[in-house]
């Protein structure tokens, strides 16, 4: 399964085969600080559970080289597993 980290609009302009995208908005939560906290894990399972991830799967993220999206949306991908 491939993942594209990118923001929705680049993915638009185009993607690899079969990628599916997943943005770096949809993995974060904002508190009152304006922190970047993981969502819920009933929210992330929701989420993953979507896109078809499981246990089973192995998931490939790519993105821009510059934009650590990728590197919080793996982080994430541990978390929950």
């Amino acid at each position: 399964m491939i993942l594209d980290t990118r923001p929705k609009t680049m993915f638009l302009y185009g993607h690899l085969h079969n990628a599916q995208s997943l943005s770096v908005d949809k993995v974060i939560r904002f508190d009152q600080f304006g922190s970047n906290l993981v969502i819920e894990l009933e929210k992330i399972t929701e989420l993953f559970s979507s896109l078809g991830i499981n246990e089973t799967k192995t998931v490939v993220l790519i993105g821009d080289s510059m934009d650590p999206s990728a590197a919080r949306i793996a982080w994430t991908l541990i978390f929950w597993s």
